[in-house]
């Protein structure tokens, strides 16, 4: 049996077809043409001929919120931040890899590691003001996405908001999770970046998926007690996202 009848699940091959496409690009190896083939055979993109599909694409909250979930394909391009989207654009979004086409519907979430680390290492080590730094991040991530949208007639485009940033302890333990800046300056960061993020999107024709508003506290923060490590979304919790994006996009998930 090969590698790729071995995938626990259909989701899994079609996340592993678009990389590997992606990783022929730059390498075009028979192994890789190969593999690709394999891929092909056993992905099962949509429900049915025609039907629209539904991807998210996005970083370990993605996959935290919307992996292992029927009807999604959860595509996580590991610890990549806004600003990695907005930077390299076409190079490295690239959802026609995995699949999608006119009439389906598109999830982009992003800017947690940037809320929580870039913005306030620019301000410390840089000197930029957030204010600024936030401005562009919102503008080059936009482009990118405006980019992608357009060579499609009519595909569903979502842009999620960052998440309430987290002040669990937990995070301090863990070098590649412990935050840059105060509590108070990642939540003042994570609302301003979703005010910019939410006015660009009214002016195109995407939605907007408010998880800040679906998750954080009055003080701003997420809870920790929905969260399985104090950082991302935990089984429970993760349903208000689900229903929320249905309800979004017209359609039960």
């Amino acid at each position: 049996m090969s590698f790729a009848a071995n995938l626990a699940r259909p989701e899994e091959a079609v996340a592993l077809l678009g990389m590997t496409r992606h990783l022929h690009a730059l390498r075009p190896e028979p192994a890789l043409a190969a593999m690709i083939q394999t891929l092909e055979r056993v992905c099962v993109i949509r429900p049915a001929t025609g039907a629209p599909a539904l991807f998210v694409f996005g970083d370990s909250h993605a996959v935290a919120m919307f992996g292992n979930y029927p009807g999604i394909h959860d595509i996580h391009y590991g610890a990549s931040t806004m600003h990695a989207i907005g930077r390299d654009g076409l190079d490295l979004l690239r959802p026609e890899l995995f699949g999608v086409q006119d009439g389906d519907e598109v999830v982009f979430l992003f800017g947690e590691i940037d809320a929580r680390i870039h913005i306030a290492r620019q301000r410390d080590d840089h000197g930029r003001a957030p204010e600024d730094v936030i401005a562009i991040l919102v503008q080059a991530y936009l482009a990118a996405i405006d980019a992608k949208a357009a060579s499609y007639r009519n595909l569903g485009v979502t842009v999620a908001a960052v998440l309430p940033p987290s002040n669990d302890s937990r995070l301090l333990s863990s070098p590649e999770m412990r935050p840059v800046g105060s509590i108070e300056d990642r939540v003042g960061f994570t609302q301003r970046l979703n005010q910019m993020l939410r006015t660009a999107v009214e002016r195109r024709a995407y939605r907007f998926l408010d998880l800040y508003g679906l998750y954080g506290a009055p003080d701003g923060t997420l809870p920790p007690a929905i969260t399985i490590d104090g950082l991302h979304v935990g089984t429970d919790a993760r349903f208000l996202a689900i229903h929320a994006l249905g309800a979004l996009i017209g359609r039960s998930i």
